[in-house]
């Protein structure tokens, strides 16, 4: 909280001197006080830039409308003026920053990180919950819990009340109750080395059921074909890329559909080529898998559901 403050401080050289003057005490206070009443450093950083915005937007504005001032003997006016003065204060705050350097980096890296930080979330965010999903009727896809009211204030097993979470066996035992859905698949992630079409490198992986593009998302792929049911039963060795990835990895070459690679110790065969908006927004899958079904743990909760709503 302190850098914070320190930085403000320094950007409020580049407000004019008389409005500095009267306001700058008051104005640090109160971000004194926000700051205080952030949660965690997230939100503290959060209140940071939303005041350090204020504070650049205002000192615009004040520059803007600045008054004139002289300047040796004549008189320099309007928006010239203003350039100058704070041109002027610029090169101060640069002075001041120069003699504190310790400081400085620590509040510009602190600055930094909180602008990463919101730029991060605010994807994430944008991708999951602003933007309608990129599928056929996405107002019908939705992701599935499970609820077991035994444990609905239970002093020690109440998160398990509602999970977001299944087991394998869990998925199965619903996976085709009529009426209900028209699609049900079961997805996680992970990742691996991928040899093959340049140099080994690690890439995000999703696993999936093969319900998951034919009944649930309905998405054709760009070249190929998605992996089916009989994929998933067998445990075969194919993957789908992603678009992007296929663009930067392969050079967009057709040709790789059929090919094979290695992810690991597995040599694996390339099926097919998903387009760009087939993706589950924030989790930048860059190929997938077929899901293994022979996990009969009814206890270990590893996968994420999600559905296609049956109609009506």
């Amino acid at each position: 909280m302190r850098t914070g403050v320190v930085l403000y401080r320094l950007l409020l050289r580049l407000l004019p001197a008389d409005l500095r003057r009267r306001a700058g005490a008051e104005m640090v206070e109160v971000v004194i006080a926000r700051l205080a009443r952030a949660h965690g450093p997230i939100g503290r950083l959060r209140a940071l830039g939303h005041e350090i915005g204020g504070l650049l937007l205002m000192c615009a504005r004040a520059r803007w409308a600045h008054g004139g001032h002289r300047r040796g003997r004549g008189v320099v006016t309007g928006r010239s003026g203003s350039m100058e003065t704070f041109l002027q204060d610029l090169r101060f705050a640069g002075r001041t920053m120069r003699r504190s350097p310790g400081p400085t980096l620590v509040a510009v890296l602190a600055f930094a990180l909180g602008i990463a930080a919101s730029t991060a979330m605010f994807s994430v965010v944008d991708a999951v919950l602003l933007r309608p999903l990129p599928f056929p009727e996405p107002e019908r896809i939705v992701s599935v819990y499970t609820k077991n009211p035994a444990f609905e204030g239970h002093p020690t097993m109440g998160d398990a009340a509602e999970r977001g979470w299944w087991s394998y066996p869990e998925f199965e035992a619903v996976r085709d109750v009529p009426g209900v859905m028209d699609g049900l698949a079961a997805m996680s992630y992970g990742g691996a080395v991928l040899y093959g079409g340049g140099e080994p490198e690690r890439v995000s992986l999703g696993l999936a059921t093969a319900d998951l593009f034919t009944r649930v998302l309905r998405v054709r792929p760009i070249f190929g074909r998605v992996f089916d049911a009989e994929d998933v039963r067998a445990g075969s060795n194919v993957i789908l890329l992603s678009e992007g990835y296929w663009r930067r990895r392969f050079g967009a070459d057709p040709a790789v559909v059929g090919s094979t690679v290695r992810l690991g110790d597995d040599a694996v065969t390339i099926v097919g080529v998903l387009p760009q908006e087939a993706h589950l927004g924030g989790f930048g899958v860059e190929g997938w898998r077929p899901l293994g079904t022979d996990d009969a743990n009814w206890g270990n909760h590893w996968l994420l559901t999600v559905g296609r709503l049956a109609a009506g």
